[in-house]
Parts: C-alpha cells; structure tokens; sequence
C-alpha cells in the first residue's frame, strides 16, 4: 500500500503550569510514513480564529517539538496578541499532522486550561495601634512581589 497523509490527531491537552501554558498531544496515526510536523494553533479570544505561535510552539521546524508532541507558550504571549485572552479564560488549542506525503485533518479542539496565576501573599502584616481597640482592628501590609497577572481587588 501507497503512504497517505497522517490520521486525524487526538485533540490536545493543555494545562497552566506556572507561567506557561503546556499543550500536549498523543501520536497520531502516521499514514504509513513518519510524522514530520505538526502545526498547534490556540484559539483567540472571539472563540473562532486560531492562529500557532511558531516562536514557542514551532512544530514544523522544532525537532524536539516534533518528537516529544509538548510545547510550552508563555501566559504572556497568549494574553497578547493575536490571542487576546483575559485572565481567567480557557485556552483551547487544535493540532494538524504531517508526513512526506502531506499534511491530515485538523483536530478537535482540546480542553481549555484556565489561565489563573495566584497572587503571591501580602507581606509584613502589622497591627495599627492608633487604630485598633475593642471594637476594630486596623491593619498595613505591602503587596507581595507578583500580582498573579492582574490588579489586587
């Protein structure tokens, strides 16, 4: 039998993990000749473009990419443009495979990891005597060093 283009591939999985998000992805069928690239795209923020991120995510021409099928964008580029999402979003992510012969169908999209960074806790803490009395307590402290993305509410 002839070679043929990839299978579609399994939707990938992404996950927020510290100040990346990680997408991930199974092998897919390889269509009788070794898979040469992927192309991995995430979801804009309108919920209908996608766009890859070939600085961070370059399955074409990374091979370590290519052979491990894991990429890891920086929070920063996907609340950026072209993507535009907010903190709190899911970020959702589809995936093509290659081989010598071409390039398959485009995957389902995977599972949208929340883009969510705690913020780091407040510091020196202290008690506000000209304040405090039997009824309140008056309370200072500095913010810690990261805000989690977003401004302290």
């Amino acid at each position: 039998m002839a070679a043929t283009v990839p299978g579609t591939p399994n939707p990938p999985v992404t996950a927020a993990i510290g100040t990346n998000v990680e997408i991930t992805w199974d092998l897919p069928y390889n269509g009788g000749s070794p898979i040469t690239g992927y192309i991995i795209r995430i979801r804009h923020f309108d919920g209908v473009n996608f766009s890859a991120n070939t600085v961070y995510c370059d399955g074409l021409n990374t091979l370590t990419i290519i052979n491990t099928r894991k990429c890891s964008v920086p929070i920063s580029a996907i609340t950026g443009d072209p993507y535009q999402l907010p903190w709190g979003t899911g970020v959702y992510a589809d995936l093509q495979a290659f081989n010598t012969i071409g390039g398959g169908a485009v995957s389902s999209q995977g599972n949208g990891a929340v883009i969510l960074i705690v913020p780091d806790p407040p510091i020196n803490l202290e008690n506000v005597p000209s304040i405090t009395d039997a009824h309140q307590i008056g309370l200072t402290w500095q913010p810690g060093a990261s805000t989690g993305g977003t401004a302290i509410t």
